[in-house]
């Protein structure tokens, strides 16, 4: 609806659309479930709205942007790390 912020069923704002076995006894997803608890979902307008004043503006890139730039980190996003990598070719 107009006005409204979407909310995407597939992919909701919790821990369970980074990890599908979040609950699992497994020692790595503990590991991970332990790092992670500190984390809070957020709407990229909260993040910015609560901007610290004379902190640097936010950038995925700074600079010039390579493929080597793109790092791979626990959660396995390489599909939105290769859409990067594709930018960071053809800026």
């Amino acid at each position: 609806m107009k006005g409204e912020k979407y909310w995407d069923k597939d992919f909701p704002a919790d821990h369970r659309s980074l990890i599908r076995d979040w609950d699992s006894n497994d020692k790595i997803i503990n590991e991970i479930r332990e790092e992670w608890k500190e984390f809070k979902w957020m709407r990229a307008d909260k993040i910015f709205k609560n901007k610290t004043p004379g902190a640097p503006d936010f950038a995925i890139f700074k600079g010039a942007i390579e493929p080597a730039d793109i790092k791979q980190g626990r959660l396995n996003d390489s599909f939105f790390l290769s859409a990067l990598t594709a930018i960071s070719e053809n800026p």
